[in-house]
């Protein structure tokens, strides 16, 4: 747990404008996906809208990765 967090921090340092714009994108889209995962009736769609909420926050920590490894 804690070392992931250090990581974050170093990143954040690193760039604090882009990154933080980053974790602000990610924090709206698990928003977004929590408050309509209960709205939607089929447990199917909530599940495919979480997996989609994750592979986009996947994708944000690579691009977060690439650019504190620069």
């Amino acid at each position: 747990g804690s070392g992931k967090a250090e990581v974050r921090r170093s990143q954040l340092a690193l760039e604090p404008a882009s990154v933080r714009r980053l974790l602000i994108d990610v924090r709206f889209t698990v928003c977004e996906v929590w408050t309509l995962a209960p709205v939607q009736r089929h447990v199917r769609t909530k599940r495919s809208a979480v997996r989609e909420a994750k592979r986009r926050l996947e994708e944000m920590e690579k691009i977060v990765n690439s650019r504190a490894e620069r």
